[in-house]
């Protein structure tokens, strides 16, 4: 980052990081994971490897801090459309003793997890339009 700063000045660099950085970057030009999956590109499928990645290092890092994990949940717009991104998570994961069922996370079941699986997975649906208006409404209540 500094050398970017460096090399761009600072407000280059904020527009870099903020507005050209992540998925858009990697792939190429897309940033939102529906146009990611739906592209065959080599630049697509290293963004969306490089995402699965990452989401698994971070995940595997929580899971060993906490030592051991009762239940994955998927939220958002990636976690709750995206079943081949849920795959590679979950596949990733099943050191954990967390067993995909396939046939659910194709139908997107709320419950992913094999009979045979120790952990749970689940889908959650974010509703953040719900919790927006909950929030305003709240903060508008309060004037």
């Amino acid at each position: 980052v500094l050398r970017l700063v460096e090399d761009n000045g600072l407000e280059r660099t904020k527009a870099i990081l903020n507005h050209e950085s992540g998925l858009l970057g990697l792939s190429g030009g897309k940033s939102d994971m529906r146009n990611l999956m739906l592209d065959p590109s080599a630049d697509s499928a290293f963004a969306i490897e490089h995402f699965c990645y990452w989401s698994l290092r971070h995940a595997r890092s929580l899971i060993a801090v906490m030592e051991g994990v009762d239940a994955i949940a998927f939220t958002g717009g990636i976690g709750e459309n995206a079943l081949g991104v849920r795959t590679r998570i979950l596949r990733g994961l099943e050191w954990t003793g967390v067993r995909m069922n396939p046939e659910a996370n194709h139908r997107h079941d709320v419950g992913l997890q094999a009979e045979s699986s120790k952990v749970k997975a689940w889908v959650i649906p974010a509703k953040e339009v719900k919790m927006i208006a909950a929030y305003a409404s709240t903060l508008m209540g309060a004037r």
